[in-house]
């Protein structure tokens, strides 16, 4: 599965899609607590939203939480992140 958040339980069965265009830079970004996930990432297509998400898993569950500027994490002025 591409260009979303997944949760799997480590079979090609059990891994289903949370929430499309949303993805964390890289896989040392997220810190799960109990049964919710928080990670640095980005949401892309219209209001792109760069910033702290959470996860209980579900897409309903699945929702920013703190915007960061483009700014405050060195991406002034370039161009938008791909989450491909």
């Amino acid at each position: 599965m591409g260009g979303g958040l997944s949760r799997s339980d480590g079979t090609p069965a059990g891994t289903i899609l949370v929430k499309a265009n949303v993805a964390s830079s890289v896989a040392t970004d997220l810190i799960s607590t109990g049964r919710t996930l928080y990670f640095f990432g980005a949401a892309s297509g219209p209001g792109e939203q760069v910033g702290l998400w959470t996860s209980d898993g579900t897409p309903a569950g699945t929702r920013l939480i703190a915007d960061v500027p483009y700014s405050a994490i060195g991406l002034a002025g370039a161009a938008s992140p791909s989450i491909d």
